[in-house]
């Protein structure tokens, strides 16, 4: 059986908004007997918004660590109960694997990563890459996904998921990942008033710790001495990203 990891990325309040989605790939790691870890420590970083980029940080390094297959979903994503195990609905002769979001570009917020010399090199290029300005067609604002687009444009083990996978347009689709990020899907997400007014404070709080983080050190605004100790922190607390 290849030992297979499934992981999501929670903090800076995201575990108290999205906590029935974080359930849901809990159930379904669980269901396909898959190893699984929710982060969701350290509680604020002030990375921000940037720290999307910790997920490939913890991919590639699940990958060196010996997993046959790392997939990771976005907190804002719920796995219906019915999904099937999405390594049998894909081509393993492949390596990366993420389906096109509403912008008709891929969308990093559901990916898979097969274990292999390519998928790894593809991860070190991208991250040794990440403070490079990317052209129009690629860029997204913030955080990993434009990148990720970028570099996987030429990228020949690259399989494009069928919707169901990483549905972010269409609340009529019957799909097995329905993801509420930002765009026409966030207005269909339904949440709690206490989680809700937990999670703006969190976001607030955070807002008034990142100032203050980079009034008293300026140098740590700068994404990669950050994003290096995040990572390091974050496989010290989550062992299970190296011990497949």
């Amino acid at each position: 059986m290849p030992k297979t990891l499934i992981f999501s990325i929670a903090v800076n309040g995201y575990n108290l908004q999205y906590s029935a989605n974080l359930k849901s790939i809990v159930q379904y790691a669980d269901r396909l007997k898959f190893s699984r870890v929710i982060v969701t420590r350290p509680h604020f970083t002030a990375l921000g918004i940037e720290v999307a980029w910790l997920k490939l940080s913890l991919i590639l390094a699940a990958l060196r660590a010996g997993y046959d297959w790392v997939i990771f979903v976005d907190a804002d994503a719920a796995i219906a109960t019915e999904a099937p195990n999405i390594l049998e609905c894909i081509d393993t002769r492949k390596a990366f694997f993420a389906a096109h979001g509403y912008s008709a570009r891929i969308n990093s917020g559901v990916m898979v990563f097969k274990r292999c010399t390519d998928s790894i090199q593809l991860l070190e290029t991208i991250l040794r890459h990440r403070n490079m300005s990317l052209p129009a067609q690629d860029d997204v604002g913030w955080g990993e996904n434009g990148h990720v687009i970028h570099f996987s444009r030429q990228f020949p083990l690259l399989e494009i998921l069928d919707q169901r996978w990483n549905n972010n347009s269409d609340p009529e689709l019957r799909d097995y990942i329905r993801h509420y990020s930002a765009g026409p899907m966030r207005r269909h997400f339904k949440v709690s008033w206490p989680a809700r007014l937990a999670y703006i404070l969190c976001h607030y709080g955070l807002a008034a710790y990142t100032r203050l983080n980079h009034f008293i050190c300026p140098a740590s605004a700068s994404l990669s001495p950050q994003l290096a100790t995040l990572t390091a922190s974050t496989l010290h607390r989550y062992p299970l990203f190296q011990t497949p």
